[in-house]
């Protein structure tokens, strides 16, 4: 069931308080009633699409709540490697609740809008350093300006994705060059 697993985020932030103390960690979310897993063969016998079909039940039921931690990083844990782990022995701060309370469409055109961003842009959150984060971000950006949206001719052809994904990339290598971030991408970009 979707509301009943955790969510560990693999970048790492520098969260800095009110008084200027800035620590490295990783969200962590966690349902707060507890986890649920189905076994392989309770799965196999749901449908395709019985994690969307849920959700609406389980609203009708009352909000969905999720606990919000920070994993905190240690000296010597690499924050700057989404791929690196850290020992489960980590601490971890409480850091606030999502409530889920209705569901929404996703396709409304105010909604289709609203992108990914792996930068939270808050005050007392930042990248941890870890290159990745940044190209990840323009790249989403990339895709939220190239998704369809009503009124706007929807690309439909292999041969006009290719140079439209082509120029994606062009764009993106040229944002990280501005930023001197050019080491860190694939040469055959």
């Amino acid at each position: 069931m979707p509301w009943g697993r955790l969510f560990f985020a693999v970048a790492s932030f520098k969260f800095t308080n009110a008084v200027g103390v800035s620590r490295q960690g990783r969200f962590r979310i966690r349902p707060a009633g507890g986890t649920e897993y189905l076994s392989n063969d309770d799965a196999a016998a749901k449908s395709a699409n019985f994690l969307f079909d849920e959700i609406g039940e389980r609203l009708a039921r009352g909000p969905i709540r999720l606990g919000v931690f920070v994993q905190m990083a240690e000296p010597g844990d690499n924050v700057a490697d989404a791929s690196a782990t850290w020992p489960d022995d980590r601490t971890e701060i409480p850091f606030g609740t999502i409530s889920l309370t209705a569901r929404v469409d996703d396709q409304m055109p105010d909604r289709r809008k609203i992108i990914f961003d792996p930068l939270p842009r808050i005050d007392g959150i930042d990248s941890s350093g870890d290159p990745l984060t940044d190209v990840r971000a323009d790249i989403y950006l990339l895709s939220g300006r190239r998704r369809p949206r009503p009124g706007r001719r929807k690309a439909s052809t292999a041969a006009t994705r290719r140079p439209r994904w082509s120029r994606g990339m062009i764009d993106v290598r040229q944002a990280c060059v501005r930023r001197g971030d050019q080491r860190h991408l694939p040469e055959t970009w």
